[in-house]
């Protein structure tokens, strides 16, 4: 008899709970669960999701490719917060682990099988809009190469490499777009928008994104040297390439030589964005290169990267 009573009372309680309204810290909620925060100035309150890392969450089995669509389907919105960005591999350019590249809250899209990050600021002024400014490589070292002098046109180009860690301008100029509010040191930094291996120069990983880059070098001529000095941007997966051409100014064979800026354009798109197939290892990007048609000494100064506000 005591056992019948003690089902029937926890039948009434659970039946209670599923057609009511719950409240924690308050005893008139409005809506389905509500949660009143106690006095912080003396406890912390809030909220606390599962936490786990960028790798983890990639790793949970939800994902139709993964063979778990029944699961998928019932997690569809499922929240949680990623401690760190998943690995490169994982950082795929459009499976699940696509918008893993920083910390933050992630929810699942069980119609697009991936994870979403939410909070996406809907105005620029705290989004994934930022500048990114490198003003050397590591130890603030400037690398300088000479620019042949073609025959009848320009002379071969000459990469611009980069030794790492880079050097960033300091905050007050330079606000990652990837890792907003999370400003790590400049090994950590570096790899997201250099790849040390190949030369590459990386965009946010954003589809559609638009990002105006400035390089700006100093150049030295030759006595007498008229001519010009051609930057190049080059997606070597694609083969697409923007040229920037400037002028020897006046004065670019005194010592101190002369400031030459090339400006750019470029919108992240499949074929600059996330890694190289079949391994997934390599990161897309694109390489700069410079040529002249007058002999001339160039040295780096700086390369900018500014990303636009994407919805």
């Amino acid at each position: 008899m005591m056992r019948k009573k003690f089902i029937l009372g926890m039948s009434l309680i659970l039946f209670t709970i599923s057609h009511a309204q719950v409240g924690i810290n308050t005893t008139a909620p409005t809506t389905t669960l509500q949660i009143d925060g106690k006095d912080v100035a003396t406890k912390v309150a809030g909220l606390l999701v599962p936490r786990f890392t960028g790798d983890e969450i990639f790793n949970m089995p939800i994902s139709v490719a993964q063979g778990y669509a029944a699961a998928s389907t019932s997690n569809y919105s499922n929240l949680v917060y990623a401690t760190s960005a998943a690995s490169v591999p994982n950082q795929e350019s459009t499976g699940r682990g696509e918008f893993l590249t920083t910390s933050g809250f992630f929810y699942w899209d069980d119609p697009g099988q991936k994870w979403r990050r939410l909070f996406v600021a809907s105005s620029s002024a705290a989004g994934n809009d930022g500048v990114v400014k490198i003003i050397g490589g590591s130890g603030g070292s400037l690398p300088s190469f000479v620019l042949p002098k073609g025959g009848n046109g320009y002379g071969a180009e000459q990469p611009l490499i980069l030794s790492t860690p880079l050097t960033f301008a300091p905050p007050s100029t330079t606000s990652w777009p990837e890792m907003v509010g999370t400003v790590g040191s400049a090994a950590v930094m570096t790899p997201l928008i250099y790849d040390d291996a190949t030369g590459k120069f990386r965009e946010n990983q954003i589809l559609g994104q638009v990002h105006m880059w400035r390089l700006v070098v100093r150049v030295v001529a030759g006595a007498g040297s008229a001519g010009s000095v051609m930057a190049i941007m080059r997606n070597p997966v694609s083969l697409f390439e923007i040229n920037s051409i400037q002028s020897l100014p006046s004065g670019s064979n005194s010592p101190a030589g002369n400031i030459l800026t090339f400006l750019f354009v470029t919108i992240a798109d499949e074929a600059s964005v996330g890694y190289e197939p079949p391994a997934n290892t390599v990161p897309k990007g694109y390489n700069f290169f410079l040529k002249a048609d007058a002999a001339a000494t160039v040295e780096f100064q700086s390369l900018t990267r500014v990303s636009l506000f994407k919805d």
